[in-house]
């Protein structure tokens, strides 16, 4: 069945369809626990995913690296907050969003790099597929 699953996901991959309104990628470290763990793997909606609200999750072209991020969207236009590394008020501008790591203090997020466009937002983690017990659950914040 394990491989079964496997299979199925690469050739979803794959698929035009797939690429253009889904995706599905593994996640990569730990700073989105408890609500997301090291490798498991997400379900991805790439289209009408807006309006993004503040404290839900976002996937996003990371600003400083070529890879994904999955970041709560902490914050928007108005909202004020403080860098962690040099403690500078920053406000987000507009067109622009807060990247906030559920572990904020362990892993680098706005509280580091800053405010994120929000043309870098790809979509929204809408299910966590766990191959350990052959499961699909939403993702949810509480």
């Amino acid at each position: 069945m394990k491989e079964f699953l496997y299979s199925f996901l690469s050739v979803g991959l794959g698929c035009g369809v797939c690429s253009n309104y889904i995706s599905v990628r593994q996640v990569d470290g730990r700073s989105m626990e408890p609500f997301l763990y090291d490798r498991e793997w997400v379900l991805i909606k790439k289209f009408n995913f807006h309006p993004i609200r503040k404290n839900e999750l976002v996937v996003f072209s990371h600003p400083e690296e070529k890879k994904l991020a999955v970041k709560l969207a902490g914050g928007f236009e108005g909202d004020l907050f403080a860098k962690r590394v040099s403690n500078e008020q920053v406000r987000v501008g507009k067109g622009h969003f807060w990247a906030q790591s559920a572990n904020s203090r362990l892993f680098k997020d706005s509280f580091y790099y800053g405010p994120v466009p929000l043309g870098l937002i790809i979509g929204k983690p809408i299910a966590v597929l766990s191959f350990s017990n052959f499961q699909i659950r939403p993702v949810k914040l509480s």
